[in-house]
């Protein structure tokens, strides 16, 4: 069996290509909490939603695998696809394309001037228009771009590919 039927031979298997896209989900979300914690890179508001939508997807994984239909795999898809757009509008905002949200380095509430200063002075201001990290020229946004969209591909391949195979099962 070459390279090119294992792929096709993988694809056409919804458990496995939904444990993957599952397990890719938790492990960005995870890179993200290491990357804050470790290496001490603050996300901005938009890091904050990607990472929600990491979590999502991978609490869906888990929630619909156990769905004995090529849909599931179609549904984790479309939220990574959603991921991407994500992460692309995140992009386009630090490479100056779109004007950054108004959460992104703002909304602070405070009760007095007192509480709001210590607020100011405890916080760092993390603005979503310049990345913390980059490797390449690319930012964890345009990664995160690129993996979301990468693994929607994935998914789409594969459900298609499952469809291929229930037909040609039929004829």
């Amino acid at each position: 069996m070459n390279v090119c039927e294992s792929c096709c031979k993988f694809l056409s298997c919804r458990r496995g290509v939904l444990i993957l896209i599952t397990l890719a989900a938790w492990g960005m979300f995870v890179a993200s909490i290491i990357a804050e914690h470790v290496f001490n890179l603050l996300p901005c508001s938009m890091c904050m939603y990607q990472r929600y939508m990491h979590f999502a997807i991978g609490a869906l994984g888990l929630m619909i695998y156990h769905i004995p239909h090529r849909v599931s795999v179609l549904i984790v898809s479309m939220a990574f696809l959603g991921s991407a757009g994500l992460a692309g509008y995140h992009v386009g905002i630090e490479h100056g394309v779109f004007p950054a949200p108004k959460s992104c380095g703002q909304a602070m509430k405070a009760d007095s001037i007192e509480d709001l200063r210590a607020k100011l002075l405890n916080r760092p201001t993390v603005r979503c228009d310049k990345p913390a990290w980059t490797l390449g020229g690319i930012s964890m946004a345009g990664y995160n771009f690129l993996a979301s969209l990468g693994l929607s591909a994935l998914g789409f391949l594969s459900y298609r590919r499952q469809k291929f195979s229930l037909s040609q099962e039929e004829k």
